[in-house]
């Protein structure tokens, strides 16, 4: 495990925000599927009733992120990846890339790429681990990370807490300086968890602003442990 830190200081220039929303993260967990990771167990979760649950916790870290008054530029990734979300808290927002109806991982990606192009001081982003993994195949160690929690895998380090802690922890780093600290992506294998086996994977590292407080600390390290369901029935 990686514990280097990173200093980084507040400076006074305007700070920019990169903020991408997965609309789906979430929504298999909600219907009982252990994630929504491919378009089949997405159809399958739909099918079940489930609702958009990324939607509603950007749009809490946003209204909580504007009540603290912070002097920030905010680049939304266009439509219902961010842009949406920010336009309904009517937080003002520079919609970046393209609108489209249907996202997927490959949209992610791209919203990421935009970002690092943009040079934001902060990528915050709403899904879960399966989206953490795809912004680091982009981001890597080029710009500090935050996860807004709103999947089912969680057991990645760059979580906030909740929502409202992810807003604190934005406002305190780009005003007051954070360090920043090397955070594991985990993430598990969504078949074998519903057959009742927990396989997690460390995928890379991505930096967090750090606040111990406030950001969730790797879930699990092992690679394979067996989970005993039966516990759920006592």
């Amino acid at each position: 495990m990686k514990t280097a830190f990173i200093q980084r200081k507040a400076g006074t220039a305007m700070k920019k925000i990169g903020f991408i929303v997965n609309p789906v993260a979430g929504m298999g967990g909600a219907v009982g599927l252990k994630g929504t990771d491919g378009e089949e167990t997405l159809r399958k979760a739909i099918a079940l009733g489930a609702k958009p649950i990324a939607p509603k916790r950007a749009k809490v870290f946003l209204l909580h992120l504007k009540n603290m008054h912070c002097e920030v530029s905010l680049l939304a990734a266009a439509g219902k990846m961010g842009e949406m979300e920010a336009r309904e808290t009517e937080f003002p927002c520079i919609p970046i890339g393209r609108s489209k109806e249907k996202t997927g991982p490959s949209d992610t990606k791209r919203a990421a790429e935009l970002m690092i192009k943009e040079e934001v001081d902060l990528l915050v982003f709403c899904g879960g681990d399966g989206t953490a993994r795809d912004i680091m195949d982009v981001v890597d160690l080029k710009l500090p990370v935050l996860g807004v929690p709103t999947g089912v895998k969680m057991h990645s380090a760059l979580f906030a807490l909740n929502p409202g802690a992810a807003a604190r922890i934005t406002a305190r780093f780009l005003s007051d300086g954070l360090p920043l600290k090397e955070a594991e992506v985990m993430d598990v294998d969504e078949e074998a968890f519903r057959r009742g086996y927990l396989s997690a994977k460390l995928y890379g590292y991505m930096l967090v602003p750090y606040e111990a407080e406030y950001v969730q600390s790797v879930k699990c390290r092992v690679l394979e442990v067996k989970v005993n369901l039966e516990i759920k029935r006592l």
